[in-house]
């Protein structure tokens, strides 16, 4: 993993970062990441701005939402299917 980030655009590093957080929960409603943006970036070797411009592009696109500042993924496929395309 770590090799693949070092090669990854950052819109792949935080996607990947953010399925690897919720890869496993039971979907039945949407899943919030309670984590702070400063800890998703250093999860994915990012600068936090950096970081906030990739959520801000990824909510732009409809693969997550923003719900009072938490990441919030409702479909966790089509997340994936973003980061395999």
């Amino acid at each position: 993993m770590i090799q693949n980030l070092a090669i990854s655009s950052p819109d792949h590093r935080i996607t990947n970062v953010i399925i690897k957080l919720v890869d496993g929960t039971i979907f039945d409603q949407p899943v919030k990441i309670k984590l702070r943006r400063e800890d998703i970036a250093k999860m994915a070797g990012l600068t936090t701005e950096t970081t906030i411009r990739v959520i801000r592009r990824l909510a732009d696109k409809g693969l997550i939402r923003i719900d009072r500042g938490k990441i919030v993924v409702s479909d966790l496929a089509q997340l994936k299917r973003a980061v395999e395309s």
